[in-house]
């Protein structure tokens, strides 16, 4: 099987007290984190071993870099940006997302995802990369 696919999940290591902090205002930090966790578990068990793309973690620091690895054993890209507004700097990672996994990684196609949609499957992710590939092929 071809796997020039790359499956990005744009993902912060979870951090107690640092992560769903919407969520921890209605319940707790500990909830949050806990749930965090449990959909970021929940969606690389769903996804690791594909044949048809690689699963790539898409985080800030090199040390999240190394967290996943060796909690998941998932390659990672390292996203930064220089820029001061965030509107801007999201744009600038998400360009830098894309271009490092298919122009430097010679990923035929990437999708980016959030790391909290704990019930996607494989099979999503097939069915919407296909579609995609089928439309490009009947536009040409």
């Amino acid at each position: 099987m071809d796997k020039r696919n790359a499956v990005l999940i744009y993902a912060k290591w979870p951090r107690l007290g640092e992560c769903k902090t919407r969520i921890a205002r209605d319940t707790s930090d500990e909830f949050a984190y806990k749930f965090s966790v449990a959909c970021l578990n929940d969606l690389i068990g769903n996804l690791k071993n594909s044949d048809f793309f690689n699963l790539v973690a898409g985080v800030n620091t090199r040390l999240e870099a190394e967290k996943f690895d060796k909690t998941f054993g998932m390659s990672s890209v390292i996203v930064q940006s220089r820029i001061r507004d965030k509107r801007l700097a999201q744009s600038e990672k998400f360009h830098n997302i894309f271009s490092s996994l298919l122009r430097d990684q010679s990923y035929r196609n990437a999708i980016l995802i959030p790391m909290d949609l704990p019930f996607l499957k494989s099979e999503d992710i097939i069915r919407v990369i296909s579609e995609y590939v089928n439309r490009i092929l009947l536009t040409r």
